[in-house]
C-alpha cells in the first residue's frame, strides 16, 4: 500500500501536483497484481477531473541467483479509456554484496516506460537507502527511510517506508509505503 505526491510529467505534462495511491498484492510467489489511482492537479484545478485508474501485473520469471539476475515482465494500465500509464516491460535486477541493487529495464508505452529505464539502490545502513532511477528522460535521486525495526516485518506487522525524491532536479517529493505480509 502506498501514497505519493510525485508528479508524472510524462503522462500529465501540466500537473503541478499528483496524488497517487497504489496497492500491490503478491498472491502467488511469482505473480503480483498492481492497482493505482491517480489524481493530477494544477494551480487552476483545470485538470482535476482527469483521473486515472491503473491495473497491471508483474511476473517473476527467474529469481536472483548467485551468478544471474532476476528476470521479470509486466504490464500496466492494460485496458481502460485513459491509457496514461499503459506500458509493457521487461526488467533485469541483481543484488550484489547484500546492500547494492541494480535494475535495468526496457519498456514500450505511449507515455511512460518508453525505451530504457533503470535504477540503483545502496543500503548505507539498515534504516537508510540511497537510490537513483532513470525513467527514460531524467535521473531522480532519492532517499528511503525505514523508521521502524526490520523485526516488525519478520513478525508479520506492517512496516512503513518513507521515500524523499528530488524530481526534475528542483522539487522535493515524498511517498509513504506500508509493507507487510498476510
Amino acid at each position: 500500500i502506498g501514497y505519493s505526491t510525485v508528479p508524472d510529467r510524462q503522462a500529465f505534462p501540466i500537473a503541478e501536483r499528483m496524488h497517487s495511491a497504489n496497492l500491490a498484492l503478491t498472491l502467488f510467489p511469482r505473480l503480483t497484481f498492481i492497482a493505482r489511482g491517480v489524481v493530477p492537479t494544477d494551480a487552476d484545478k483545470a485538470i482535476d477531473t482527469n483521473r486515472d485508474l491503473v491495473a497491471g501485473d508483474l511476473r517473476l520469471l527467474l529469481k536472483d541467483g548467485p551468478w544471474w539476475p532476476a528476470i521479470a515482465v509486466g504490464g500496466s494500465d492494460i485496458g481502460g479509456a485513459a491509457p496514461h500509464f499503459r506500458a509493457y516491460y521487461g526488467v533485469l535486477s541483481k543484488t550484489l554484496f547484500g546492500n547494492l541493487r541494480m535494475t535495468a529495464g526496457l519498456g514500450r508505452g505511449p507515455d511512460v516506460l518508453k525505451g530504457f529505464f533503470g535504477g540503483i539502490e545502496y543500503a548505507i545502513h539498515p534504516i537508510l537507502t540511497m537510490m537513483a532511477e532513470y525513467d527514460g528522460k531524467a535521473v531522480t535521486p532519492a532517499l528511503r527511510l525505514f523508521p521502524t525495526p526490520v523485526e516488525w516485518e519478520r513478525r508479520g506487522y506492517p512496516r512503513p517506508t518513507v521515500d524523499v525524491a528530488l524530481t526534475e532536479g528542483k522539487e522535493v517529493s515524498w511517498g509513504v509505503t506500508l509493507r507487510g505480509s498476510l
